[in-house]
């Protein structure tokens, strides 16, 4: 909880990004994220933007249950091919709901 500042208001040269509230690393992936999707070890740029991407959505309205059909709505696209997307964005859903990230709480 608590009052955030908007991100102009965070300092010099710093911007707010939600991963840092969940103790994630903001451009990065974790040792755990590497061991439960080891599909993105090799493009986690891409993970980290879908991931991102899903916490900002649901943190904006944390009180109601964020589905994957919005998230699949929601997420930028991370790859050409359709079905590749849909999975990615299945995967990252379900990566942060199982571990409290989103729809917790």
């Amino acid at each position: 909880g608590g009052v955030r500042a908007p991100p102009h208001f965070l300092g010099k040269g710093k911007q707010y990004n939600i991963s840092m509230d969940m103790w994630l690393p903001v451009s990065g992936m974790t040792l755990l994220e590497e061991e439960e999707m080891p599909e993105f070890v090799t493009s986690p740029s891409s993970y980290v933007a879908l991931r991102n991407v899903l916490l900002e959505r649901w943190h904006a309205e944390s009180s109601r249950e964020y589905t994957e059909e919005q998230a699949q709505r929601d997420a930028p696209m991370v790859f050409q091919h359709p079905a590749a997307q849909r999975l990615a964005v299945q995967r990252v859903h379900s990566f942060l709901t199982t571990y409290g990230h989103i729809n917790s709480g």
